[in-house]
This record gives C-alpha cells, sequence and structure tokens, in this order.
C-alpha cells in the first residue's frame, strides 16, 4: 500500500482538526492547571476537539478531568472549569456563564491561529466593553510561538484586562494582584457603630460623611487596588424609586 507524501497527510488531518498551531502550547496549560492546584477539572469544549484532545491526552492522571461537550454539567464546590475556544469571536457566548461561576474557578483557553494576538485581544476587550455583569476569571490566548495569560474582571461600571503575574520564573503560580485601573465600586450598607457611620445621606442614599472600622478597611482596600469605593445607605422602609437604585446598584 503506497503512502501519502508527508505534505498531503499533514493537510489532510489539518483539515480533520487533528493538527492546530496551538496544541504545542498546550503544556503550559496544563502547568497552569497543576501550580494553581486545579486537581479537579471540568474540561468544556466550545467548538475546539483537537485542543480538548491535545489537553485531555497531555494531562494524563494528575487530574480529574470530566469533559463536557454541551450538556453544562454541574461542577462541584471545588471544582475547576477549563473552557476551550477555536477563535475569539466565540468568547461572547461564554459571558454569561462565567458571571454565574465562581470567582477565579474558570479558565479561558483561546487558539489564536492566523490572527495577530494584539488583534486578538481588541476582538476580546470589545466583547467586554458592553458587559456589566460581575465575573473575574483567568484566560490564556495561545499560539504557536507564545501564551498571553491575563486576568480579566468585569463589573458594572466596566471591566480590567491585566497580564497574570507568577510568583517566580519557571512556575505558573498566579501572584495575586488586583489593579481595578480605577473603576467604581458600589456598596449599600447599613449605619453600625463603630463598624460602619454613615452621616448626610440625601434622598437616593449616598451620604457625605461615612465612617468607621469598615471604611477605614475598605480605603486601604481602594488605595491598594485601586478602585473608586461609593457608599449608599440603605433603609428598610424607602420609597419604590430608591429601592430599584438599591436592586440596580447590588446586580441582582
Amino acid at each position: 500500500m503506497r503512502r501519502l507524501p508527508a505534505f498531503i497527510a499533514v493537510v489532510f488531518l489539518h483539515m480533520a482538526g487533528l493538527v492546530s498551531n496551538c496544541q504545542d502550547s498546550v503544556s503550559e496549560v496544563v502547568a497552569f492547571m497543576r501550580d494553581n492546584g486545579m486537581a479537579h477539572v471540568t474540561v468544556r469544549d466550545h467548538g475546539a476537539p483537537a485542543l480538548r484532545d491535545s489537553l485531555v491526552r497531555k494531562a494524563g492522571g494528575d487530574f480529574y478531568l470530566r469533559v463536557d461537550t454541551g450538556a453544562y454539567l454541574d461542577s462541584g464546590e471545588n471544582e475547576y472549569v477549563v473552557h476551550l475556544l477555536a477563535d475569539p469571536a466565540s468568547f461572547s457566548a461564554l459571558l454569561d456563564p462565567l458571571a454565574n461561576a465562581t470567582v477565579l474557578k474558570s479558565l479561558v483557553v483561546i487558539c489564536i491561529d492566523g490572527i495577530p494576538l494584539d488583534e486578538s485581544e481588541n476582538i476580546l476587550r470589545g466583547t467586554l466593553s458592553g458587559f456589566k455583569k460581575n465575573s473575574l476569571f483567568y484566560l490564556a490566548l495561545l499560539t504557536s510561538a507564545e501564551t498571553r495569560w491575563k486576568q480579566v474582571m468585569s463589573l458594572q461600571s466596566g471591566y480590567t484586562w491585566s497580564s497574570l503575574k507568577f510568583l517566580q520564573e519557571g512556575s505558573f503560580q498566579v501572584k495575586e494582584d488586583y489593579d481595578l485601573g480605577g473603576l467604581t465600586v458600589t456598596s449599600i450598607s447599613l449605619s453600625w457603630e463603630p463598624f460602619m457611620i454613615m452621616k448626610g445621606c440625601d434622598e437616593s442614599g449616598l451620604c457625605t460623611q461615612s465612617y468607621g472600622f469598615i471604611m477605614d478597611l475598605l480605603d486601604i482596600l481602594a488605595q491598594r487596588c485601586n478602585f473608586i469605593h461609593l457608599i449608599y445607605k440603605y433603609a428598610w422602609l424607602v420609597e419604590p424609586a430608591i429601592v430599584q437604585m438599591s436592586k440596580f446598584v447590588i446586580g441582582r
């Protein structure tokens, strides 16, 4: 039996989805999972079967893996979810599931094949610009040449797009470092001395004076993580318009 020339065999394999420029970078994804304690993982394939098969093969027996091809299996409390995408255009369909997921329990892996990385980032950031729900997850952009690691946080007031930092060279263990880029974080509270004292509040609940132990802590966090915080006073008996405002601020 005659064998096909090597270049024809590669073409056929690529057309069948068995060869991908991103598969060489999957080892970094496996190392990231291992270094960050992702022992129990649900792998969700969103049109990237070659990426899925490569990940499952290279993960070996080091993880408890479940492959979900669309049934959306319930993930346990300690379980991570790895979403595999074949291109940046598929990202928009993931936003709502990511908002419903536990923070920092999701890793989105996107194969960037044939699109410049900077252009791909612009596509993804454009998708996030209109998203107004809370989420916090990791993102890996794979090519044959490099992998870009991102941490993405979305709030009602906007989103952040930060390059991940690792604890040391040669490790993929994430160094926790949050920069909200000056976003506004809004909360609703009650006066409760000495933790929170709120005075001079208008009809919307926004107060001219807020101080106490909780405010001291918020001031430290705001300076450390680079965000602006607004505190609204919540009352049990309020006008309907203020109730609607409160629901909007809480985001539920």
